[in-house]
């Protein structure tokens, strides 16, 4: 009798077919929560990202645990955002809120007393400024401020506010539809002593 040269094909197609059945088997009694998961990324994109206070996030590690956005936060400032607001803060303050980031930078470092141009020691904070607004997503406003005693006050701060976004626009690559600017002379003042209030502020709020 005379071999058939196919008949290992039965033997494949049941083992590939056993297969299969195993692998749909294992789908089957696995279950997935995809409003859950949808959750978890969108915290992801808005906590570590924006800032804001988010659900909770996954943590990778043989497997994926919810975790707090105190805990998540905590590992987002170990990345490149971290490492830029550890070389801002020596000199800027940098506040945090639900949504929103407040940049306060000094009039010290960045204008001389009764003017708008920047003095080039300023250069390196706004680069690194402009690097960190590349990162972070949301509507940019740019704050002028003068103390009470620089002339022409709202003039004056809208052209430090105007000064500063033209060089972070210059720096990187923002969409300028992020930005807006304006000045509020000195009707805004810190509770510190008058020279503190010569300052622009530069204020990141999530959208949505």
């Amino acid at each position: 009798m005379k071999k058939n040269p196919n008949a290992w094909m039965t033997t494949f197609s049941d083992m590939t077919t056993l297969m299969l059945t195993f692998f749909v088997m294992l789908i089957s009694m696995s279950s997935f929560d995809v409003e859950k998961i949808r959750t978890y990324a969108s915290s992801v994109k808005d906590a570590l990202i924006s800032g804001s206070r988010g659900e909770g996030v996954f943590k990778g590690g043989g497997g994926f645990v919810f975790v707090s956005f105190k805990e998540a936060l905590k590992e987002a400032k170990k990345g490149a955002v971290g490492q830029i607001l550890a070389q801002l803060t020596k000199d800027i303050e940098v506040i945090q809120k639900e949504g929103t980031w407040t940049i306060r930078i000094p009039g010290k470092i960045l204008f001389p007393y009764n003017s708008a141009e920047i003095n080039p020691s300023a250069f390196p904070y706004l680069s690194k400024i402009a690097d960190l607004l590349w990162r972070l997503p949301g509507e940019i406003r740019i704050e002028g401020h003068t103390d009470s005693l620089e002339n022409d006050k709202f003039l004056l701060s809208i052209k430090r506010a105007a000064n500063v976004l033209h060089f972070l626009l210059g720096t990187k690559k923002l969409s300028p539809g992020r930005f807006s600017i304006i000045g509020y002379g000195d009707i805004k003042p810190l509770p510190q002593k008058n020279k503190e209030n010569r300052r622009v502020e530069i204020i990141v709020e999530r959208r949505g």
